[in-house]
């Protein structure tokens, strides 16, 4: 899907890269949940003792470059799984 010069595409996702912010959001939102996603820097969420890389972004420009058909967009991914989730029973054990 082509981006726009805002960085989201005609659908309104985000493109480029995302943050686990707005990974978790659109999950909540696609799942149903109206609970409120704050937003914390690394150093303040603090509770990971593995050091992690200050950028750890997954480039997948490579995989084009060499002629694999590039990968679905995340929030379709993301459908997809709540989809099984919700075929299993997931939600319904959650009161959803």
């Amino acid at each position: 899907m082509p981006a726009t010069e805002s960085g989201h595409d005609e659908n309104g996702t985000k493109t480029g890269y995302i943050s686990w912010y707005d990974f978790t959001k659109k999950i909540y939102r696609q799942a149903g949940y109206k609970t409120k996603v704050t937003p914390v820097t690394t150093e303040e969420y603090g509770l990971s003792k593995a050091v992690r890389p200050f950028n750890s972004r997954l480039d997948k420009s490579k995989l084009e470059e060499n002629g694999f058909k590039p990968l679905p967009v995340w929030p379709d991914a993301v459908k997809r799984y709540l989809e099984i989730l919700k075929k299993q029973g997931f939600f319904d054990e959650l009161g959803k």
